[in-house]
């Protein structure tokens, strides 16, 4: 059970602080915090990728014997389970010649990795509270979060894993004031304003890498710099999926604007309060996928006549091109509106 690159670790380093004080005596007061968070992880994963048997067109039982494999399109079949180089397309060779290689023997589980994914989280906030007159207060206050994530594949660069969420970013930013007027020893008005903006999403970290095109020579896919980039998602079944993340990029990016007015009146026995809120949300929205493309692998069109269902041929099928499905989806930014009044 020894991990073959070393243990898992966690690192984590917590931090801030805290000031407050009056800025003018007796009327103009601040506080400020500050907290900082970084964090290190090395978690232990195990992933099934193709040997360099398969990935060279050689097929063996685990047992050692010859695989026989057909050729989906002329219907030949290599009873010996050697596929002759010139039938495995050159995406296939320029994938797998890419492709890390495993660290155990074995079909199953062998590959070990302990990707470093760090984190960066810093948040604060600043408040004034301001004393104008016996029957007059007002207050601001700003707060602010960014939260960077990358989430290191577990199958290194150019290649990558499509598990992974890439470069995850988080920023909340808020700004929130008002004033509390008082009418009478019973009574008092208050005012509210607050506007939130966030933005949090994720980017495939293969972005800035050679595209579809460039890269493998597989035309029709975005090669937009905001999109394309990398190796598209790939998915033999059986196998880790190779390339990208197929959700990625991804994020949705609310903002709030929330003004709200109290009246309050109190009683000899009793308090009534009466008030209006009201929220607007404009909310940035691209989540649909594939933006880039995905082939699935799992027809085992390869398969001779009679042959036992087995993951093995869906390797094949990704040598000769057989793909079961193919998907691809527009790039779409939804702007999504909402209105809400309480009284």
């Amino acid at each position: 059970f020894k991990p073959a690159l070393g243990k898992p670790s966690f690192q984590q380093n917590q931090f801030g602080g805290a000031l407050g004080g009056p800025i003018v005596k007796n009327k103009t007061f601040f506080f400020a915090d500050y907290e900082g968070l970084r964090r290190n992880t090395r978690t232990l994963s195990y992933q099934t990728i193709p040997t360099a048997d398969q990935r060279n067109g050689i097929f063996k039982t685990a047992a050692g014997a010859p695989m026989a494999i057909k050729n989906p399109y002329t219907g030949a079949v290599y009873t010996d389970g050697i596929v002759p180089k010139s039938e495995i397309t050159p995406f296939a060779q320029k994938v797998f010649g890419a492709l890390v290689a495993p660290t155990t023997s074995g079909f199953a589980n062998n590959y070990q990795a302990l990707p470093r994914i760090p984190s960066v989280d810093n948040k604060g906030d600043i408040r004034i509270d301001h004393y104008f007159n016996q029957r007059l207060t007002g207050y601001f206050r700003y707060s602010q979060r960014e939260f960077n994530q990358t989430d290191t594949p577990v199958l290194p660069l150019p290649i990558g894993s499509s598990d992974s969420n890439g470069n995850v970013n988080i920023v909340n930013k808020q700004g929130a004031g008002g004033v509390t007027y008082t009418l009478n020893p019973t009574s008092i008005v208050e005012v509210r304003l607050g506007i939130t903006r966030s933005v949090g999403g994720k980017w495939p970290v293969q972005l800035g890498l050679p595209n579809m095109q460039d890269g493998y020579g597989i035309p029709g896919l975005p090669t937009d710099t905001e999109l394309g980039g990398g190796l598209n998602t790939q998915a033999i079944s059986g196998y880790a999926g190779m390339g990208r993340r197929n959700s990625t990029p991804q994020f949705q990016n609310p903002t709030v604007i929330n003004p709200k007015v109290n009246y309050s009146k109190v009683f000899t026995r009793h308090t009534m309060k009466v008030g209006w809120e009201m929220q607007t949300i404009h909310t940035e929205v691209l989540d649909f996928s594939p933006q880039y493309g995905q082939d699935s692998y799992s027809g085992q069109f390869s398969a001779p006549t009679g042959a036992a269902a087995n993951n093995i041929y869906n390797v094949a099928d990704f040598l000769f091109g057989a793909r079961s499905a193919y998907e691809l989806t527009n790039s779409f930014v939804a702007q999504y509106r909402q209105r809400m009044n309480f009284f």
